[in-house]
C-alpha cells in the first residue's frame, strides 16, 4: 500500500542547492511530483524529515496545497491524515534543532532598549544589538528591507511583555523579524505575541553561515494582552553552527503583525536543557477565539 503525496507550489523558499525550488526540490524526488503521485508511506516520511530542514523562512507563504490524489487502506488512514496536518500546519519542527519555551535556557539576554525607548520611530533595517556577555549581531526586516520599530511595554505597547521591556515590532509589514549574529552560537530565542489578541502561532528558525536552514521550531500561543505570562520561542543545536534566527508569528486572521520583547542567546551552562514539544497541529489552535486588538499609539 501506497500514501499519495501532497503537492505544493512555493515561493520565498530554497534548500542547500538553490534558492528558487519548486515541488521537484521540495520532496527530493527526480520526477515532477503531481496530484496523484504515490510514494511508501516510509518514504513519505523520510520525505518530511528532510523537509523540514531545507525550508526557508517563508516556508509556507504563497504556497497552496492543491490536492491529496488515490485511495489508502484503513490501516494507513490516520497516517495520511497526521502528514497532511502536519504540512499544512504553518512551520514544521525539524529533528536538527531542540525547541524550547523555557527563558532560563537563553541568559545570555539581548535587551532591545538599548536601540532606544520608547521608540515607536521607523529605524532602518538593519540595527545592530549587544547582549550582556558582549555576543552582537544585526536585527531588521531582511526579507523585504523595510523599517522597523522599537517599542516599549507600558508607554507605546500594551500587550503581554513585562512593564518597561523593549520589543522589536515588524510594523504590520508581513515580514519575519529577523536576526543575524558576528559569532557563531547554539541557538536564540525571544518572548513573541501577536498585536491581534487570541491564538497564534509562532515559529523561529535557525541559519548557518551559509543562510542555510539548520532547524525550526514551531509552538501556539494565545494573545491575551495583560502584561503577563507572555510565550517564549527558542531553539539550540547540539553545537556552535548558528549564525541567524528568523521569527515568524501569524495571529488567527493569518496576518503577521507582530513583537519580539527581549531575546536571549542560548546559554547551556544557566540551565538543565528541557526539551520543548516538537510538533504542533493546527487542530490545537481550534475553538480559541480573537478577544480584540491591542494598541500600537505611533500608528
Amino acid at each position: 500500500m501506497v500514501l499519495p503525496v501532497l503537492t505544493m507550489v512555493a515561493q520565498n523558499v530554497h534548500n542547500c542547492a538553490t534558492s528558487d525550488i519548486n515541488a521537484v526540490a521540495l520532496f527530493g524526488v527526480d520526477a515532477p511530483v503531481s496530484i496523484g503521485t504515490e510514494i511508501p508511506g516510509e518514504e513519505l516520511f523520510a520525505i518530511v524529515a528532510d523537509f523540514c530542514g531545507r525550508v526557508a523562512r517563508r516556508v509556507f507563504r504563497g504556497s497552496a496545497i492543491q490536492g491529496i490524489g488515490g485511495y489508502i487502506s484503513k490501516m494507513k488512514a490516520k497516517i495520511l491524515v497526521l502528514a497532511a496536518g502536519l504540512l499544512a500546519f504553518a512551520g514544521l519542527s525539524s529533528a536538527a534543532v531542540i525547541g524550547s519555551t523555557d527563558p532560563t535556557q537563553f541568559t545570555n539576554v539581548v535587551d532591545w532598549c538599548q536601540l532606544g525607548c520608547p521608540g515607536g520611530t521607523a529605524l532602518a533595517t538593519p540595527g545592530t544589538f549587544t547582549a550582556v556577555l558582549g555576543d552582537s549581531g544585526f536585527v531588521g526586516l531582511f526579507g523585504t528591507g523595510q523599517p522597523f520599530y522599537i517599542i516599549q511595554q507600558g508607554q507605546n505597547l500594551f500587550g503581554d511583555f513585562p512593564n518597561g521591556m523593549g520589543a522589536v515590532y515588524n510594523g504590520a509589514v508581513p515580514d519575519d523579524i529577523a536576526t543575524q549574529f558576528n559569532q557563531a552560537e547554539q541557538g536564540f530565542g525571544a518572548y513573541i505575541e501577536t498585536d491581534l489578541t487570541g491564538a497564534f502561532t509562532a515559529t523561529i528558525t535557525l541559519y548557518d553561515q551559509n543562510d542555510l536552514v539548520v532547524g525550526s521550531y514551531t509552538t501556539a500561543g494565545v494573545s491575551v494582552g495583560l502584561g503577563n505570562n507572555p510565550l517564549f520561542i527558542g531553539a539550540f543545536d547540539s553545537t556552535a553552527d548558528v549564525w541567524a534566527a528568523s521569527f515568524q508569528a501569524f495571529d488567527s486572521n493569518q496576518n503577521e503583525d507582530f513583537y519580539i520583547g527581549e531575546a536571549g542567546f542560548y546559554a547551556p551552562a544557566a540551565s538543565t536543557p528541557e526539551p520543548g514539544t516538537m510538533l504542533m497541529l493546527a487542530p490545537a489552535l481550534l475553538g480559541l477565539a480573537a478577544y480584540g486588538r491591542k494598541r500600537f499609539s505611533s500608528r
